[in-house]
């Protein structure tokens, strides 16, 4: 699997970060405090996300008003593009984290992959329910599928550790694993 592009919002010093263009190899510079090793904690964040939940992921980093840059309004999230191989389609999973009531809550998420037939949207908006839309391609039309919808158990859950463990969804799986394998 290979990152294109990540781009970070209000996540500790990285208020809006867009890299483009990843490498097989990247190399960071900065001034102390520019963001380097912000950069890579957003990883570790991530996986923590994934095999805990975003509370405990927050906590271990002094909480939510830790995490958040301070003087921005706006949720943390953090988005980027990737390919689960070099000849596969680019696939694209974002997600944002907001304090609901004091409580960190998953605002947003969402994934869209393609395996050339059909196209793979899940989404995320309402906090706790999550749409799952295939659309499909006959020749040379789409046809848009059934929505399906999905109640997530808690609102700090990321929809992505369940939908990541399902067959019929080979990019999110590859997505869940390439996260929780970081370090």
């Amino acid at each position: 699997m290979k990152i294109e592009t990540l781009e970070i919002h209000n996540y500790k010093v990285l208020r809006n970060v867009k890299i483009d263009n990843i490498g097989s190899m990247a190399v960071f510079l900065g001034e102390n405090g520019a963001g380097k090793t912000t950069l890579f904690d957003v990883f570790g964040f991530m996986k923590s996300c994934l095999t805990e939940n975003v509370r405990s992921a927050l906590q271990s980093r002094g909480g939510y008003s830790e995490v958040h840059s301070r003087g921005t309004d706006g949720d943390i999230e953090i988005i980027f593009t990737y390919k689960v191989k070099e000849d596969s389609p680019v696939s694209k999973y974002r997600f944002s984290i907001g304090n609901f009531n004091n409580n960190p809550v998953v605002k947003s998420e969402s994934l869209e992959f393609s395996d050339g037939d059909s196209t793979f949207k899940f989404q995320r908006t309402d906090r706790k329910i999550l749409d799952i839309n295939v659309v499909t391609r006959k020749g040379l039309e789409w046809t848009p599928g059934d929505v399906v919808n999905f109640k997530v158990a808690s609102d700090d859950d990321l929809a992505l550790a369940v939908i990541g463990k399902l067959a019929d969804y080979p990019a999110a799986i590859e997505l869940r694993k390439y996260i929780e394998d970081w370090f």
